[in-house]
């Protein structure tokens, strides 16, 4: 019960399970109890910087914004020299959250100053570029974050929704279907290249991947499935 490791492990545990839960009740049960798990790691041991990094990243996923800015600080006064990408990184994604874009785009620049092939930290940047009206920039730095971990779907998901902005749907669709490919289990996927096929014309592949959204659980607008059939 006083071993700060086993808290952080037990805190790892729940908050693995929070990022995959779909079920809003079940989140929050895993939340309180990473939150929980972490903080009494803490503790028990004040300057463990693990658990640290861990609240602060569940706190910034809950919303807690402020709260995870003050421990993202903390990280950061303990964090050895040229050891801070992650925290950088993450101080980036609040400051863009609370639309705070100049601080935003210095603790993103420096994360990737101390780690240029962060694949995590060039795919936040492109977030960041796409968000100031940088499209082009923004595909380039989510190309990066691919080409260095090429099996991450978050990547491919915000490149598609910008090269839909441009009106290269196929290119879209390319990038849709590389998630499906990497998680068939995801809904989100199957309903946004369902849409594409119908802006294309093609309702027989929309309505298949629809269904498809349908059958995984994603919630799929009922006037826009209805239009497919």
């Amino acid at each position: 019960p006083d071993n700060p490791v086993a808290y952080f492990y037990l805190g790892q545990e729940f908050y693995n399970r929070y990022e995959t839960a779909t079920d809003p009740k079940e989140k929050q049960r895993d939340a309180d109890s990473a939150d929980y798990a972490f903080n009494n790691s803490l503790i028990r041991k004040p300057d463990y910087i693990n658990p640290m990094i861990c609240l602060a990243e569940l706190q910034r996923s809950t919303n807690k914004l402020d709260l995870a800015k003050t421990t993202y600080y903390r990280a950061l006064r303990l964090a050895k020299t040229g050891d801070s990408a992650s925290i950088f990184m993450g101080m980036g994604v609040v400051y863009a959250i609370k639309q705070q874009l100049d601080s935003a785009g210095y603790f993103f620049r420096a994360a990737l100053k101390q780690n240029p092939k962060y694949p995590e930290g060039l795919s936040n940047y492109a977030n960041f570029m796409d968000i100031t009206g940088q499209p082009d920039s923004a595909l380039a730095y989510y190309a990066k974050a691919i080409a260095i971990n090429p099996d991450n779907t978050i990547p491919y998901l915000n490149r598609a929704k910008i090269l839909l902005k441009q009106n290269k749907v196929d290119e879209a669709i390319k990038n849709y279907t590389r998630v499906t490919e990497l998680k068939p289990d995801q809904g989100e996927a199957f309903l946004l290249r369902s849409k594409c096929y119908q802006q294309k014309g093609n309702r027989a592949l929309a309505l298949q991947d629809a269904d498809k959204a349908v059958a995984l659980g994603y919630p799929v607008d009922k006037n826009y499935y209805q239009s497919l059939k």
